[in-house]
């Protein structure tokens, strides 16, 4: 039976995480043979250049503020449609047009049906660009970092996320919290946890992603972790967290 779901990776703070899960969970979906392309929605293109790609000629600017197909590359593993600087324009170009929050989606529907699955990267905001992210998602996923002030960030997109539904009669739902530069030997990791668990009960992965070298150094090489380091703890980390995910019919 055909199926196809748009997953958001999201969180408005930097550095938790979002693009690193991103690239490497569409790549674990690829490795299982679905079809997955991944969408860098953030001006800092962070997911483009960590895949090597670097002032691409067409990006996802060019086409929404054109209103032009959605560009896509074809790497190795899966698909992709890179992202710019000047991907920042666009929230003040769309604006003041007529259903400004559907540009997104409307410029994946003619490909979505090519498609088991699209990742989007979206950008550290919670403003119209994460907006539009949220209209063509079915689900989200949250990479959170194991930190004091985790609470803060995951009742904030939560909220975010109800008043999106509740606008525009939407049922997204998060599908996963994942706990990111996760250290099992610092009590404060732990104690988080704890607390995670019981306000998030199974919404939070059992799965949770280790700090890990590997990962930074697969980025800096332009490569996912699975084509840099395929035996790292990093690379089983990402196979566990889209196993729980599948397994528990969370995507």
């Amino acid at each position: 039976m055909y199926f196809m779901k748009i997953i958001s990776l999201l969180n408005h703070k930097g550095g938790t995480g979002k693009t690193t899960c991103s690239t490497n969970i569409g790549a674990e979906l690829a490795r299982r043979g679905y079809k997955t392309l991944l969408i860098d929605f953030d001006p800092q293109a962070n997911l483009s250049q960590g895949l090597g790609i670097f002032d691409p000629k067409e990006t996802v600017y060019t086409s929404l503020s054109g209103e032009k197909p959605l560009p896509i590359i074809h790497l190795s593993s899966f698909d992709l449609v890179p992202s710019s600087l000047d991907l920042a324009a666009l929230e003040t170009e769309i604006s003041s047009k007529m259903a400004r929050e559907f540009v997104l989606k409307n410029a994946l529907e003619p490909i979505k049906a090519n498609y088991d699955y699209i990742l989007i990267d979206c950008p550290p905001s919670l403003g119209i660009m994460t907006i539009n992210c949220l209209i063509a998602s079915d689900s989200v996923i949250v990479p959170l970092e194991a930190e004091f002030f985790a609470f803060k960030g995951i009742d904030t997109i939560i909220n975010v996320i109800g008043k999106v539904n509740q606008s525009f009669s939407k049922t997204i739902n998060i599908a996963g919290v994942i706990l990111n530069e996760y250290n099992p030997r610092k009590k404060l990791t732990q104690s988080i946890e704890a607390e995670l668990r019981t306000h998030l009960n199974d919404t939070l992965l059992d799965a949770k992603l280790r700090t890990n070298i590997a990962l930074s150094e697969s980025q800096i090489n332009g490569q996912h972790i699975f084509d840099y380091a395929v035996e790292s703890n990093a690379a089983r980390d990402f196979e566990n967290i889209v196993t729980e995910l599948i397994n528990k019919k969370k995507i």
